[in-house]
């Protein structure tokens, strides 16, 4: 029995909104989301000057304060963001896929981005991610419709006398350049690899759109894109520097490639036993479809230039990144390369949909499938140790604290999390050796103090002081030895990640 691919689509979107929206709230808000829902209650003019957020842009920061405002702060709330934009993303997708390789390619990007645990962890993250996807996509699209719609056209429209007379008589193109544009912008203000993606789409464009006619409108429209980014170019070169400068991310090697295409389909949610055959099936069926792609579109090369498109838009990112990683500060970070998942399942879903008899791809894709159900699994039901339990800690610590208590971070990585979840308490973060959060920023945001504080703090103070046993370092531990040593220890709290103690700096009497 044929099944109707509406509902089949129908079905398909279903099945990624239940992925997306089950366990959302979950796990408590970890160190990123919190500091995102902390940056975007500022004002929005700040959170466009740059001032919410020291590394990235402005654009998602903006979003996530205008839905705060509609919606509230809760943690499904603030992942809900993400979850509507990842679903968006599939539609997207399916479009794309459809518009370049038929309605078949559609359905299995579709069905690709419903299971794939890359999609569905980053849709209940409050980060920027699921958003990128979305506009990367959405850029891909009106590229797409922009090529076809001028290879269409026969003969070049000639300027008339006024802007306004050209904009009526070609009002479609007009409006497919400025989606392509506005789109463009957007994903510039929320991300800055999207200027690599750009760059695989001027690659593949000055190979196979050697006109003039063309290459006048795209210039056009990149004038208008760099016009309405400049605002924030010092800002990005300057972002940029500190990255390159001082950051944390390590430099990749090698392998870092080839594990970043299983990142942007499982996004390191599969168990450890599972890893090496989960990375080993995306290896196996990115070989496999470039294989099968090359020979069928060896016999109809009409397709070749879309395939072109979404080798280049994947391909030149990545490259361009791991050389500039080996030559200055290390810019290779996996999950920012999450706006080139939509071409990557998009070229997977193709090879699956022109698939020769005896190729081994359908197979690959199974495989992966089950793959994907045991990671989802895992991510929905196993504790994630990178998030910790915050939610359980803020809420012993506002039902215990006093109203003249002090709560001291000793790394920064617990700050922003405890203040969502118990902001009646006073809070600190005591200055750290490798903090998560730059230190310019943390004027905008907290105070932090150094070991001398505690040492001023009046007699007859209660102390809480928030560990997070991962990155207990040697000078946290000394911290903690002094306390344990000179101060009274009257209470303690532990959870998945997370401790609290509480301490009162005895009086003299004491």
């Amino acid at each position: 029995m044929r099944i109707n691919s509406h509902w089949l689509l129908v079905a398909i979107l279903m099945l990624a909104a239940m992925l997306r929206l089950a366990h959302a709230g979950t796990e408590s808000l970890w160190f990123d989301e919190a500091f995102a829902v902390t940056a975007a209650r500022m004002d929005a003019m700040s959170i466009l000057r740059g001032e919410a957020e020291p590394v990235l842009p402005p654009f998602y920061f903006l979003t996530l304060h205008v839905w705060q405002r509609a919606a509230d702060e809760s943690e499904v709330a603030v992942r809900a963001l993400s979850a509507l934009c990842s679903l968006l993303a599939l539609a997207v997708a399916f479009r794309l896929a459809a518009r370049l390789f038929g309605r078949r390619a559609g359905l299995w990007t579709a069905g690709l981005m419903a299971i794939s645990p890359f999609q569905v962890y980053y849709a209940q993250e409050a980060r920027p991610y699921a958003l990128c996807v979305l506009l990367s996509g959405g850029v891909l699209w009106a590229f797409l419709e922009i090529v076809m719609f001028s290879t269409t056209t026969t003969k070049d429209t000639k300027y008339t006398k006024t802007f306004v007379s050209f904009v009526v008589k070609n009002k479609q193109g007009v409006l497919m350049w400025a989606g392509y544009v506005v789109l463009a912008v957007l994903g510039l203000y929320t991300h800055y690899f999207f200027g690599l993606m750009l760059a695989g789409i001027h690659l593949w464009a000055a190979i196979y759109r050697r006109r003039w006619a063309f290459w006048r409108r795209l210039l056009i429209g990149d004038g208008c894109a760099a016009l309405l980014f400049l605002p924030h170019l010092n800002t990005a070169l300057s972002r940029t520097q500190t990255v390159t400068g001082s950051f944390w991310i390590e430099r990749p090697s090698v392998l870092a490639i080839l594990k970043t295409f299983d990142f942007l389909f499982f996004a390191g949610t599969t168990p450890t036993w599972l890893v090496p055959l989960a990375l080993f099936g995306t290896l196996g069926l990115t070989a496999v479809v470039g294989f099968d792609l090359a020979r069928f579109y060896r016999r109809d090369r009409s397709r070749t230039p879309g395939i072109a498109l979404v080798l280049s838009v994947i391909a030149l990112p990545i490259v361009v990144a791991f050389v500039l990683s080996q030559v200055g500060g290390s810019i290779y970070l996996d999950r920012s390369f999450a706006l080139l998942s939509p071409a990557y399942l998009v070229l997977l879903a193709v090879g699956l949909a022109v698939r020769p008899r005896r190729s081994p791809s359908l197979a690959l894709a199974a495989m992966l499938g089950v793959i994907a159900v045991v990671s989802l699994a895992h991510f929905y039901f196993w504790p994630d140790v990178a998030k910790p339990r915050f939610r359980e800690a803020g809420r012993f610590l506002a039902e215990h604290a006093g109203s003249d208590d002090v709560l001291l971070n000793l790394h920064d990585s617990t700050y922003f999390s405890l203040r969502y979840y118990a902001p009646q308490v006073e809070s600190y973060v005591l200055e750290n050796n490798r903090p998560w959060l730059l230190p310019e920023a943390w004027p905008r945001f907290g105070v932090r103090v150094t070991a001398d504080w505690i040492a001023a703090l009046p007699a007859g103070t209660r102390l809480w002081v928030a560990v997070e046993p991962r990155l207990y370092d040697g000078q946290q531990q000394e911290i903690m030895a002094g306390l344990e040593e000179d101060w009274q220890w009257l209470e303690r709290f532990a959870a998945l990640g997370i401790r609290l103690c509480l301490f009162q700096k005895p009086t003299e009497t004491q």
